[in-house]
């Protein structure tokens, strides 16, 4: 009774935490599958049960913010898929900036999920040029997201557009030895990472028990949506191994003229980062250090540090 059916859902407090809650209580009760961009893009439930109603066709764009009098930063997801990892770095940048992120297919139920990095990155160009018809553009990717930038870039700069920075958070090169992931054993996969990244014992761990404790983890740390259940895991797990697949088939990408600012992780013990990105790029590149592991670089924590190197990339006061 409190609530118009015309009022926006943000100016009544709404925030990233409750879109999640929304769409997961809409999936679970009327077993639809919400895209969070429509939450953005319709924050009314007058307009939203309008565009509910329509047939959605996948869109990867997810506008984390969408108004802005500066030129939009693009972001590209890590492994699991989703953007919603940039909603801390986004709350801690200047709010004339509009941030939006890229959703991979595999987080929808309807989706198989993307078939190269290339096509990934095509489609990702497309959907950014209806947002930003011409250039220069200014891009991040984290880890996979990366990868799928300088893609992006090649892509775009074949094209004949500019790019003002590409901002690579910690990830791997053009023509590195890209880790398969896809011959690892799932719950294999699980220990590694509940040992490796969380640093907890997974001895004598059921295979759903590892997979709580990471789901937990997961929430915590900003990686996935504090709504998100052990399904979307799954789908999160499954697209993990097809971008390691993706990653081993991508043949890497023709040198770029992109000035680069790649920011690495605390725990990224690679010494031939300078080397590598001369090769890849003719334009100028910048590497700065965020004291954060790579499994931690998009948590709240870490945010106004980081926001602080992308601010200095993006050349804003």
């Amino acid at each position: 009774a409190r609530v118009s059916v015309t009022e926006s859902f943000f100016a009544l407090g709404g925030h990233s935490l409750l879109v999640m809650r929304l769409v997961a209580r809409v999936r679970a009760e009327r077993g639809v599958e919400l895209p969070l961009r429509s939450v953005f893009a319709h924050p009314s439930a007058r307009v939203l049960a309008v565009a509910l109603s329509q047939v959605h066709t996948y869109d990867p764009i997810l506008p984390i913010r969408a108004d802005g009098t500066e030129r939009p930063l693009f972001c590209v997801h890590p492994a699991t898929g989703s953007s919603t990892v940039f909603a801390n770095l986004t709350n801690e940048l200047p709010e004339d900036i509009p941030v939006y992120g890229m959703q991979a297919k595999h987080l929808s139920a309807s989706e198989t999920g993307h078939t190269s990095i290339y096509e990934m990155a095509e489609c990702y160009v497309q959907a950014m040029l209806h947002v930003q018809p011409q250039g220069p553009y200014r891009l991040l990717g984290w880890s996979l997201g990366g990868v799928i930038v300088q893609e992006m870039v090649a892509q775009l700069e074949a094209q004949g557009e500019i790019i003002d920075v590409a901002l690579l958070l910690d990830s791997y090169l053009s023509e590195d030895d890209m880790p398969d992931v896809e011959q690892v054993d799932e719950t294999e996969l699980l220990s590694n990472i509940v040992e490796e990244e969380l640093g907890l014992s997974s001895k004598g761990m059921s295979h759903m028990a590892l997979k709580e404790v990471l789901l937990l983890e997961v929430k915590r740390t900003g990686l996935m949506p504090q709504a998100a259940e052990i399904t979307d895991l799954d789908r999160v797990i499954a697209g993990m191994h097809q971008a390691s697949a993706l990653m081993t088939e991508w043949p890497g990408c023709s040198q770029l003229s992109a000035p680069i600012t790649f920011v690495r992780a605390s725990d990224n013990e690679r010494t031939d980062l300078s080397e590598r990105l001369s090769e890849l790029t003719q334009g100028k590149v910048k590497i700065v250090s965020l004291s954060s592991t790579h499994f931690r670089m998009g948590n709240h924590e870490n945010s106004r540090e980081l926001a602080l190197l992308v601010k200095d990339a993006l050349k804003l006061e």
